[in-house]
């Protein structure tokens, strides 16, 4: 049956509503579609910037402030976590600034938002600030501020809580909608990628910063291969002082008091730099740190900052090569018509104190403590006796196995009221059955 004009128009009517809805439909979804576009191009203009490298609190307040912008929001902070309380969260960056301190405003772990924060371990958005009373209160007396909505998103990167980024519209905008906070958590996570990266960043210039200054406070003294070990491992010369064993050597040039009031100055400075070079190469050569000159006396120390387990042996090696270097230094200086020179070593073994000692002026890695001063009372008997090394008995414990020596009677020193136990150290046994065996 043919259908009428009436149904036909009736028809037309349908299709016509019909196409106005898919038109709606396909307008709405447009929208849509450019608001998403329009937010992703935001992100990443925001994903470039923030990326940029900056301190960490430029970088906070960079957050809130294009936080604010792309959300076209009156308010935007950030509560981070301190590292020493982790129930705890300071402001760190607010947007826009204002003339008030920040810096006592805290929020604890357990406060209603940011447990309902944790629990949905996402963004959270307030559309009714009614249902939350105190949090409106919470935030009108600290930020002079009164909210219509906010969101919160928890701040997290590399599974680690950082804290908590907000954002809030003044009283009488419009409430943040669904989408909006879609482009939110968006926006919190590059965020949160952001702080993680200047933080690293600023521990991986700490470290290099430590490296270099270790580096520039040890070059000098040790030998490259224990600088290189100890910029592996900084915290083996942190600021302040510990407790170690250690060897502790001073030599002394003997009669040079007298010797220095002979020669002309320039003459006698060239030589002693040349002796010190020598004799520095022999400590640096065992691993040994070249602790002080003490006018034309040196100090030298095994087992700080750096340990290998067989220190004293290192020092007891050292002495009796610096005494083999200066021989041949002193056949040299004969052969030049010059005067030569004749120390006394003493060694000691013990529990010092070992640190960066000084102020802020002048600061310099050393070791304290009655081992150092028996160490050059040692040193000073080598006169006495007409020796050329003298060590104490801590130290000829440590080295028997290595040490031919011949004791002297124990001996009252200065600090100490039992006599010490001394040994005048004669050579290595390894060298004396190689020449035995000859």
């Amino acid at each position: 049956m043919p259908f009428s004009e009436k149904d036909i128009r009736i028809e037309n009517e349908k299709l016509k509503e019909q196409l106005k809805e898919e038109k709606k439909k396909l307008r709405k979804a447009n929208v849509e579609l450019s608001r998403h576009i329009v937010s992703q191009q935001a992100l990443l203009e925001v994903q470039h910037s923030l990326n940029l490298v900056s301190d960490l609190d430029t970088k906070l307040q960079e957050i809130t402030a294009r936080c604010c912008d792309i959300l076209r929001s009156g308010y935007a902070c950030i509560f981070m976590r301190d590292n020493e309380e982790n129930r705890f969260f300071f402001v760190k960056a607010v947007w826009p600034m204002k003339d008030v301190d920040y810096k006592n405003i805290t929020m604890k772990s357990e406060d209603p938002l940011p447990l309902h924060m944790d629990k949905v371990n996402g963004t959270v958005l307030i559309q009714d600030m009614k249902a939350w009373p105190d949090l409106s209160k919470f935030i009108r007396m600290s930020f002079d501020f009164a909210p219509t909505s906010i969101m919160g998103a928890r701040l997290s990167a590399r599974d680690k809580h950082l804290g908590y980024l907000f954002i809030a519209n003044e009283k009488g905008a419009i409430p943040f909608t669904e989408d909006d906070a879609v482009l939110f958590t968006g926006f919190a996570n590059q965020a949160a990628a952001a702080i993680e990266n200047v933080r690293l960043f600023d521990e991986r210039l700490k470290e290099e910063t430590e490296k270099a200054r270790v580096r520039h406070i040890f070059q000098q003294y040790m030998a490259k291969q224990v600088v290189d070990e100890l910029i592996k491992d900084p915290q083996k010369v942190k600021p302040g002082g510990r407790r170690q064993e250690v060897t502790i050597l001073f030599s002394d040039i003997r009669g040079f008091t007298s010797m220095a009031e002979t020669m002309d100055p320039e003459q006698l400075l060239k030589k002693l730099n040349e002796y010190f070079t020598v004799m520095i190469d022999v400590v640096f050569k065992y691993d040994g740190l070249l602790d002080k000159f003490i006018g034309d006396a040196i100090m030298a120390v095994f087992g700080a900052p750096v340990k290998h387990g067989d220190d004293a042996e290192r020092a007891v090696r050292t002495a009796i090569e610096m005494q083999t270097a200066l021989e041949r230094l002193n056949n040299k200086w004969i052969e030049e018509g010059e005067q030569t020179f004749d120390i006394g070593i003493g060694l000691n073994t013990g529990p010092v104190v070992v640190g960066n000692i000084g102020d802020i002026r002048r600061m310099e890695y050393t070791v304290i403590g009655d081992n150092v001063n028996l160490a050059q009372r040692i040193e000073n008997l080598t006169r006495r006796y007409r020796s050329s090394i003298i060590i104490s008995q801590s130290t000829y414990e440590k080295t028997k196995n290595i040490s031919s020596v011949r004791e002297y009677k124990p001996v009252f020193v200065k600090g100490r009221v039992k006599p010490v136990r001394i040994y005048k150290l004669t050579g290595l046994k390894s060298d004396k059955r190689r020449r035995s065996d000859k």
